[in-house]
């Protein structure tokens, strides 16, 4: 028996900066009153949180005080003791260990403003007798309040009363595991082709994770917050789940004429989820190798997934979407989703991000089911034997899955509305009485269905060892044939997004290429590797409007190309056995490659897609690891 302990610990520190801050009248909720003394329009704009009465829609963004920028330090830690050992002088091997692991991210939130002091400074005001522009109105002055001109936000007096009510709130999130494992594997007969062998074991597990905001930053039960553009959620739940699983691996034939080995795994998972219920998944493995260079491989498994803690528990936080309002230019015939819109076709929407407020399922008052489905992968691989060192494989794969988790956003509501006037989402659409928008809800729900296909490829190399070392190749690719979405399997006219070579705001960036090449060379203590990335092109926005897609918010159906990308990554490396340490330094992005740019009002809250692209150019590290 051996005892073994596994620990880890780091702290992170990072930064971000996004766009200045929007000002939206309605969406934030603030009243900019008639009676404003810079107000030259005589007329409201916005809404007046305490009535909920909406007026005139007003748009913005305070350049002037610049970006808005984040501040997250990051703390994991991770401790996971165990024993290992055999049983006798069989071939059973056993596990059994405790992982505890916690995870702590504290941040700081620069350039945003106190909701309060601006719906004051933006609300009445007067000239008094001293020349003074002052809150409030003759006889009832609002102390410690100055009046804003929000139709003037770049002259030097806006400039000092908003940097008056910045405000830098503080989130704390902290994330905790702890988990117990045993597992066993060993033979367990003989067959005629082989040996029958079985692994098994079982897990309890417990999840719990908190967020915290400063009470300033904490959104109501309406998500409405001491801060304008939107709140912060918070979040405090757990679960627990017990699994057990077995795993057999069957050799059926050997040996044979077209049948050097044909062998079948069969596997099952318990599992019962404290929020979910039980549930069993298995799956079916065969492996048929007719010749010794070429293996013939298939699996269909049944896919789970339960809900984790953040889409069951989060609490309303506002969310600034991008989204297309389907009724610009409206003329009438879908009044659910454009309720109080003109019907004269003079409504445009005026800007392409919308108020939206998030939240899990159990605030919202849905109860969230497991995902459930099944995959299917076949495929080959190829050694062949006249080129020692040569692999190539090729995989097809289809995942079909039902009750797809997600937090419905703003443009599937609205498009889902707009195709039917019945569907649950239209309750989920709040319009101020000029038919502009107000906000939009986006719960965490089970509604979708999820259609992937493609076709994975590999192509490895190894090189005959040379007097300058030795090289190896690979070369990996994926074609993605289907990315298919029906976000609302209720709605018999739900229409269903095809996602495949698309970039959208709702489900991501899903080129049809994607592709890995890597070179590595190695001699004595030194190495060095060359990988490549390739991210192939994709399309914003489509032509066929029934999709509800496209890459300018004021015309339907317009479509942007986006480019294929490469990027090219080079390290080199040396071990120092006396000080049992490697080292290791390299160059990322070495041709400085800038990601593609992206218009706000196409597709999302930034200028790129920020999940695909390298944001940071060419950049340089190092690295050392010591062994103990």
């Amino acid at each position: 028996m051996q005892a073994y302990v596994n620990g880890y610990f780091s702290k992170t520190r990072s930064s971000s900066v996004i766009a200045p801050i929007p000002i939206f009248a309605n969406g934030d909720n603030f009243l900019v009153s008639a009676d404003s003394y810079y107000n030259p329009f005589g007329v409201n704009f916005g809404t007046d949180r305490t009535t909920g009465t909406s007026y005139n829609d007003l748009n913005s963004r305070a350049t002037v005080l610049g970006n808005r920028s984040y501040q997250y330090n990051t703390y994991n830690l991770q401790l996971n003791p165990g024993l290992r050992g055999s049983f006798g002088n069989s071939s059973w091997q056993w596990d059994a260990d405790i992982n505890y692991g916690r995870v702590r991210q504290i941040s700081r939130n620069n350039g945003f403003l106190d909701y309060d002091a601006f719906n004051q400074a933006v609300g009445p005001s007067f000239l008094d007798s001293d020349g003074t522009v002052r809150c409030g109105t003759a006889g009832n002055a609002i102390a410690g309040c100055t009046p804003l001109d929000i139709f003037n936000l770049n002259s030097a007096s806006s400039l000092a009363t908003l940097q008056s009510m910045i405000v830098n709130p503080t989130v704390n999130s902290v994330y905790t595991v702890k988990q117990f494992e045993a597992n066993a594997n060993g033979d367990l007969f003989d067959l005629p082709a082989g040996t029958v062998s079985l692994a098994t074991g079982l897990s309890y597990r417990k999840e719990s994770t908190s967020t915290s905001a400063d009470s300033l930053w904490t959104g109501d039960e309406n998500g409405l917050c001491g801060v304008i553009e939107y709140c912060a959620s918070t979040l405090a739940g757990s679960f627990n789940v017990k699994e057990a699983y077995a795993e057999a691996l069957v050799p059926l034939l050997s040996d044979l004429p077209g049948i050097r080995s044909l062998n079948l795994t069969v596997g099952s998972r318990w599992s019962d989820y404290s929020t979910v219920g039980s549930k069993t998944n298995s799956k079916v493995s065969l492996e048929w190798r007719p010749v010794d260079d070429l293996l013939l491989r298939g699996t269909v498994s049944q896919v789970f997934r339960a809900p984790n803690t953040s889409e069951l528990y989060a609490g309303v936080a506002g969310d600034a979407a991008t989204a297309n309002d389907p009724c610009n230019g409206y003329t009438g015939g879908h009044e659910a989703a454009c309720a109080n819109v003109p019907t004269d076709g003079s409504y445009r929407q005026a800007d392409g991000q919308v108020s939206g407020k998030a939240s899990g399922s159990v605030l919202a008052g849905y109860q969230l089911k497991p995902e459930t489905g099944r995959s299917y992968d076949v495929g080959f691989v190829y050694d062949p034997h006249w080129l020692d060192g040569l692999s190539f494989s090729v995989d097809s794969w289809k995942i079909n899955l039902k009750d797809t988790i997600s937090t419905v956003s703003a443009q599937t509501v609205m498009n889902q509305c707009y195709s039917n006037p019945s569907s649950a989402f239209c309750a989920l659409i709040h319009r101020n009485g000029n038919g502009t928008i107000n906000y939009i809800a986006e719960p965490t729900v089970n509604l979708g269905k999820l259609s992937a296909a493609g076709t994975d490829f590999g192509l490895a190399y190894r090189f005959p060892e040379t007097s300058f070392g030795k090289f190896n190749a690979s070369l990996n690719g994926t074609y993605m044939k289907r990315y298919d979405v029906n976000p609302d399997t209720t709605d018999p006219s739900s229409v269903v997004i095809h996602n495949a070579g698309m970039y959208t705001y709702s489900y991501g960036n899903f080129p049809r290429w994607r592709g890995l090449g890597t070179l590595n060379w190695s001699m004595g203590d030194w190495s060095a590797s060359w990988r490549m990335r390739y991210v192939g092109r994709s399309q914003i926005g489509s032509d066929d409007l029934t999709q509800g897609l496209s890459a300018d918010s004021d015309v339907a159906g317009v479509e942007r190309k986006v480019g294929a990308y490469v990027y090219h990554n080079i390290q080199v490396g040396y071990n120092v056995k006396p000080w049992h340490t490697r080292l290791d330094l390299g160059i990322d992005n070495v041709a400085d490659k800038q990601p593609p740019l992206y218009y706000s009002n196409n597709v999302t809250n930034a200028n790129t897609d920020v999940a695909t692209y390298d944001l940071l150019g060419r950049y340089y590290w190092v690295r050392a690891t010591v062994s103990f």
